[in-house]
């Protein structure tokens, strides 16, 4: 797991438990990622066992698409282009 860690270039951090205040980065991404999951869910008028489905394709339609506002001087590219270096095909 370390030698992942140290490819990839992510810290690990300990984090006292249930306090959201600590990881709000992580805390806002899930809070949209569930905002988009459920507006899928109910436009399409699909049950709840839909619902991992639908977070699926919410992370990966927040994954493809720029993030904020384009910095001038700077390429504006989504989170998948800044990793892999490939922008993703998002059509169907």
């Amino acid at each position: 797991m370390d030698l992942i860690i140290i490819i990839i270039i992510i810290s690990r951090r300990t984090v006292s438990a249930y306090t959201p205040e600590l990881m709000a980065r992580i805390e806002r991404l899930w809070g949209t990622v569930q905002n988009m999951a459920t507006a899928m869910l109910i436009e399409k008028g699909l049950p709840e066992p839909y619902w991992a489905f639908a977070q699926a394709y919410a992370i990966l339609i927040y994954n493809n698409i720029p993030q904020g506002h384009p910095v001038p001087g700077e390429p504006y590219l989504s989170p998948s282009q800044k990793f892999n270096g490939i922008q993703f095909d998002l059509s169907l």
